[in-house]
């Protein structure tokens, strides 16, 4: 048995996790930026007020490495044209990291009294009621003053065109294309709900590629261990014949 032959179990693990969570990742990261973005202040009306083209937006985040804390970001234009037999590791480990490291979050701005100005951080959804609570604040940042819809304009005050057509069929609108308070704060549980079953599902997969890991170890240093007692017969051997 070579060792190629010993490692493939773990190559076949991790092609499987490609192929069986990109999409689900990369639909989870944009749902992220989704929240993110329409939390926020109107990007795009902005650039618009000061002549500058509008573009497609970036995903922050924060990524753990034992105690140290690093700032991530993600081009969304470029995530949106990723193909799975296309993504290399390293693209994918970063996906995973958007993912897995950091929880599902939004902009949230609170005064900083020091300087009595607005400061931005992430908030964190970690229930249900946070998701409603997170839907309840987006829908009035985004929506018209005391309007009971979010209309397509609206958001394309926080997008670009090519976002927008990505995110209204992800929510189910009125017939009129408008999306209610209620359709709103269903697709943010939504999405909250599946972000945790698949970071529960990465846990698990993760702890099962570990645990090849430990059995490809132990396998290798049992023929480690054989190879260097032949070496070691093979030398006793030959001395005894040379005395």
């Amino acid at each position: 048995m070579t060792i190629n032959a010993l490692a493939r179990p773990r190559i076949l693990a991790s092609k499987f996790n490609v192929r069986n969570f990109f999409e689900r990742i990369q639909e989870s990261v944009f749902h992220q930026y989704v929240l993110q973005t329409l939390s926020g202040p109107p990007l795009i009306e902005e650039a618009e007020r000061v002549g500058r083209e509008p573009s497609t937006g970036h995903l922050s985040f924060t990524s753990t490495n034992g105690t140290v804390e690093e700032k991530k970001v993600l081009d969304m234009g470029k995530v949106h044209k990723m193909k799975q037999e296309k993504v290399s590791a390293w693209t994918m480990r970063v996906l995973i990291e958007a993912v897995g490291a950091s929880g599902l979050s939004t902009i949230s701005h609170t005064l900083d009294e020091s300087s009595n100005r607005k400061k931005r951080s992430d908030k964190e959804i970690t229930n249900e009621m946070e998701a409603v609570a997170v839907a309840y604040d987006i829908f009035n940042n985004v929506a018209q003053p005391n309007s009971s819809y979010i209309e397509e304009e609206d958001l394309l005050r926080f997008m670009i065109k090519e976002e927008v057509d990505l995110v209204l069929p992800l929510i189910e609108c009125s017939e009129t294309g408008k999306i209610t308070r209620k359709a709103f704060t269903e697709w943010v549980i939504k999405v909250y709900t599946s972000r945790k079953a698949l970071g529960h599902s990465l846990n698990d997969t993760k702890t099962a590629v570990k645990q090849v890991d430990k059995i490809l170890t132990g396998v290798l240093s049992v023929i480690a261990f054989i190879i260097w007692l032949i070496l070691m017969d093979i030398a006793t051997t030959k001395f005894l014949v040379t005395a």
